[in-house]
């Protein structure tokens, strides 16, 4: 592991009381107390909460975590409310990391999720990279299973998610200390190789190599988002014929999870797709299982482009 540990130690105390009223008409997910205080976390606005107390060093953190009379004064306090009807339910200690593993994969050995990056919490964000390690390892593990790749693709794993999280870390462990908001689209925004690991500035869709596919309406209703993945997509601005014939020269094992599919027409129509995409007539989108898109095509693209592309992406 690299970067730092132990950035500080807090109680988390799960507790009912009648708050609901307090915060209506300024909901929020988290609320900070000055003070050096913690904050709240809401589970349901109302009477569900979970109480985030930073541990001072010298505290004996065990003995507080059974002082229901303390954790009740805590409670109270923070809020502002005295009399304050507050039901303790659960608690539990933990420590803030801020650190990312060397590498992700160790032969047979994969990490995702917390054995791989330990997020501090300020921002919200390491439940979210776990989710898209675990996206990335899912259908690259499956070609490898399936033969489609070899076991080298896997090395890729590390390549592409290591600096994504060593970005948002880096990001999560700056907001700890200060006053921050939750940057809810910053994870919309990640990129593997051409595209930058997190972008710089506000959020803004694009359908450039290593960038997910972004949403987009389908004129039958729905999002480009919604359909079942799992598979690659050659996403056609126009006809599929000419593409459906370069399909089939592939060797059988690299395209068998390979649709070809028309924005033009059928399912996947998408006027929205098309000018979010910037697709102009005859252009294609390789799209990885993972909704990444994995190579562009120009509208005169030799059908030649499609093995290699194929080829490349199945390399990592």
């Amino acid at each position: 592991l690299s970067g730092d540990q132990d950035l500080g130690r807090f109680l988390s105390v799960r507790f009912r009381a009648p708050l609901g009223a307090t915060v209506r008409g300024r909901e929020a997910t988290s609320y900070f107390i000055s003070g050096g205080k913690g904050g709240f976390l809401a589970v349901d606005n109302d009477t569900e909460w979970i109480y985030q107390y930073p541990i001072a060093e010298g505290v004996d953190s065990e003995a507080l975590r059974h002082d229901v009379p303390r954790l009740v004064g805590l409670v109270r306090d923070a809020a502002g409310i005295p009399d304050l009807a507050v039901e303790i339910t659960d608690t539990m200690l933990w420590r803030m990391d801020a650190c990312v593993a060397d590498s992700f994969r160790a032969g047979r050995l994969l990490l995702a999720g917390d054995s791989a990056h330990q997020t501090p919490p300020t921002g919200g964000h390491g439940m979210n990279v776990g989710i898209a390690d675990a996206q990335t390892l899912a259908w690259q593990l499956a070609a490898v299973i399936q033969g489609q790749a070899g076991a080298a693709l896997l090395d890729a794993y590390t390549a592409e998610r290591r600096p994504v999280a060593v970005a948002v870390v880096a990001r999560s462990r700056g907001n700890a200390g200060r006053a921050y908001g939750i940057e809810d689209e910053l994870l919309l925004g990640t990129g593997y190789a051409p595209a930058p690991a997190l972008p710089e500035g506000a959020y803004a869709p694009a359908a450039t190599p290593g960038r997910r596919l972004p949403h987009a309406d389908l004129d039958g209703g729905g999002s480009a988002l919604d359909v079942e993945w799992g598979r690659a997509r050659l996403l056609i601005a126009g006809g599929v014929a000419r593409w459906a014939e370069a399909v089939g020269s592939l060797a059988p094992a690299s395209h068998a999870e390979l649709a070809v599919v028309s924005l033009t027409e059928g399912e996947w129509a998408s006027a929205a797709l098309l000018k979010r995409a910037e697709l102009a007539p005859g252009e294609a989108l390789l799209v990885r299982p993972d909704g990444v898109v994995a190579a562009r095509a120009a509208a005169d693209e030799p059908v030649g482009w499609l093995s290699q592309a194929v080829g490349a992406m199945l390399r990592g």
